[in-house]
């Protein structure tokens, strides 16, 4: 798994072989939604409004769904880019797509057209955006911009914070390095390391007045201060690549063994600083694919 969208009490996963699944019972059970989608590997998915993006490695990979993953259309004109698209944000009229090697690109048709908006980016991979108020941020190879106008234009906030994960909450902006996290409320202008934050950190979810992060090694944390104190939640597995916050839980997605990990919120806020990790698994699995004439479920 990938990445993960929510929207109500659909949630759906990317995966790496076998398109898009959702769930509607949190993550009991999961069935594939491709109708329309033309490749079997989506990297990205992205939401706005009750509308779901799916982006998979090429820049012809985009899609649209506007029924909950029921159907999916094929958009994307203009969006020409080298890698995957690995980053999308959007403020219910304007969408930000980040790509690896081809930089930032905007629509302002619900994602049928794009346009690059990179003047004053110079490095063209970006692997985060966040978005507060008019504040644009993109997380590039080349450390941190910002754009004021819509992406119309970029300044660089802090080139030495390349190639990290990057999140936004509450007005905040938090970067993991591999001693810890580094959080900014001013824009980006200055940043302290956060003494007790995780380490490693390979990901971010934020939601519900709740952070979470997963490292390398497999562990999650959570922090409901903005980030001054973290609670070790759990082990779930390595190679977390998805993360997401609902309503009631997080979820947790592996790259490997297509596990979903659920905790949840009520558990991860505790009581006295305490953390009771209340992890439930189920698994996405399909042989050989949605896309083939025949699949077979193990239960």
């Amino acid at each position: 798994m990938y990445s993960f969208g929510i929207i109500g009490s659909n949630i759906f996963a990317a995966t790496d072989q076998d398109g898009v699944f959702r769930t509607t019972n949190n993550g009991a059970s999961w069935s594939g939604v491709n109708n329309g989608i033309t490749t079997s590997t989506i990297v990205t998915l992205g939401v706005s409004g009750t509308h779901l993006f799916a982006f998979g490695y090429y820049g012809h990979d985009a899609f649209r769904s506007t029924d909950s993953g029921e159907t999916w259309e094929t958009i994307g004109s203009g969006l020409d880019y080298v890698n995957s698209v690995k980053a999308f944000v959007s403020n219910g009229v304007m969408l930000f797509a980040g790509t690896l090697g081809s930089g930032v690109f905007l629509s302002t048709d619900d994602g049928a057209n794009w346009s690059a908006a990179n003047t004053g980016i110079d490095n063209r991979f970006v692997y985060a955006l966040g978005m507060n108020g008019t504040n644009l941020y993109a997380e590039t190879g080349g450390g941190l911009f910002l754009s004021t106008n819509n992406g119309s234009s970029w300044l660089v906030v802090n080139s030495t914070f390349a190639n990290y994960v990057f999140t936004m909450s509450n007005g905040s902006l938090f970067f993991a390095l591999g001693t810890g996290v580094q959080r900014s409320t001013d824009n980006g202008k200055s940043w302290m390391l956060i003494s007790n934050s995780p380490t490693n950190v390979n990901s971010f979810a934020v939601g519900n007045g709740i952070i979470i992060a997963a490292n390398e090694d497999g562990y999650v944390f959570c922090s409901t201060d903005n980030g001054n104190n973290w609670i070790l939640t759990g082990p779930a597995r390595p190679f977390i690549d998805a993360l997401a916050i609902g309503d009631s839980d997080a979820f947790v997605g592996t790259n490997g063994d297509s596990y979903v990990w659920r905790c949840l919120l009520s558990s991860m806020k505790g009581s006295n600083g305490v953390a009771v990790p209340h992890m439930i698994t189920s698994k996405i699995q399909s042989f050989p694919n949605p896309f083939s004439q025949a699949t077979t479920i193990n239960f």
